[in-house]
């Protein structure tokens, strides 16, 4: 596999190549390419140990052995606080009981188990005995009648105490991990004439703020809202217009300073909390635009890199924005590679009947 070694003058390259043979993490011959689908998860507290996604199973890869090993059906994977990831076994999303999980995560203590679904917040012990069942449109402080809400975008508290869920519209709500609702936001207001607009714009990206009383929103327009834990907002900018279906990706600094936002079209750029725009990222090649639309953006567990992914490549850059690998997703097919906690470890998949893994250490 090729990587870009020619960047305009000042940029740095570091052009390392995939470690070893690419790793073969599940077969399903008997079907077609675009059947199948490789989701890179995260990574299991300490980073030694990625899990992704391969179809409808659950897999996870020990970067030191190099050895995939497939969990069983009835796994769930659930966040710790410190943004980890935990492998567990439950009948908690058992059809019987439970909707399918957007997303899953243990309470500080461990000993409940918040599960996200797309109609309502389950809350269960460790063990999956369910404590309560929270529809979110039955639970709305205004008393106002949603129907049903889906959720966009979620985020866990980092003490493991609450649990942040953001909906269309622009509604935010905050639940305790005792399935209780403490508090609702509603944000992004807009004036278009379609009635189903005036709620606002849908949340697509929710953080909490390592102060620990205020969360980042932001919304399918683009604009930030930084508002406090109660609902009080402390800051709103604009970071540009984009349509419903250019929703940008964006992430939160690890110490709360820095906004990294990429559009759908155009060039992804590095906000500071106050709304001032710090740099944009363009692309050396191009001269400006990445070379296809952003699929993912993040910040490293330290914050000393980030990473912009595409259609076409994965780019990591320093936290000042120098350019300082370019990793094609050409004949490796890498599709959602993971950043490990300490910016060490690249993890990459490709989707397909056959599912290969491929696995960089970055300096």
């Amino acid at each position: 596999m090729a990587l870009s070694c020619c960047l305009a003058a000042g940029e740095r390259v570091l052009a390392f190549e995939p470690m070893g043979e690419p790793i073969r993490a599940c077969s399903h011959p008997d079907l077609d390419v675009g059947q199948v689908t490789y989701d890179g998860l995260g990574y299991l507290s300490g980073g030694t140990v990625f899990l992704f996604s391969c179809g409808n199973r659950l897999g996870q890869l020990d970067l030191g052995s190099r050895r995939v090993e497939v969990l069983p059906a009835d796994t769930i994977i659930a966040g710790r606080p410190d943004g980890s990831l935990l492998v567990i076994g439950t009948p908690a999303a058992s059809a019987a009981e439970s909707d399918l999980p957007e997303g899953a995560y243990f309470s500080a203590d461990g000993q409940r188990l918040v599960i996200v679904g797309p109609q309502a917040l389950e809350v269960r012990e460790a063990s999956g005995t369910l404590l309560t069942r929270s529809v979110y449109a039955e639970h709305r402080e205004d008393g106002a009648a949603d129907g049903v809400l889906v959720p966009r975008a979620m985020a866990m508290a980092p003490d493991g105490r609450s649990v942040l869920i953001g909906f269309p519209r622009g509604l935010a709500q905050l639940w305790g991990v005792d399935g209780r609702l403490r508090h609702t936001v509603r944000g992004f207001p807009v004036t278009s004439a379609d009635p189903a607009d005036q709620g606002g714009r849908d949340i697509r990206f929710l953080a909490y703020h390592p102060d620990g009383r205020s969360f980042v929103a932001v919304s399918s327009d683009g604009r930030v809202n930084h508002w406090r834990l109660e609902g009080t907002l402390i800051r709103s900018f604009s970071t540009g217009q984009f349509s419903g279906s250019e929703s940008p990706q964006a992430d939160l600094s690890p110490d709360g300073t820095l906004l990294l936002v990429a559009p759908m079209e155009g060039v992804p750029s590095l906000w500071s909390l106050e709304g001032k725009l710090l740099l944009e990222l363009s692309d050396p090649q191009t001269g400006g635009l990445p070379p296809s639309p952003p699929e993912a953006v993040r910040f490293s567990g330290n914050g000393a890199t980030l990473q912009v992914q595409t259609r076409d490549e994965v780019q990591i850059r320093s936290r000042e924005g120098t350019l300082l690998q370019r990793i094609s997703r050409y004949g490796s097919g890498t599709s959602l590679a993971g950043l490990s906690a300490d910016g060490r470890w690249l993890v990459g998949g490709s989707p397909g009947p056959e599912v290969m893994l491929r696995l960089w250490r970055l300096p």
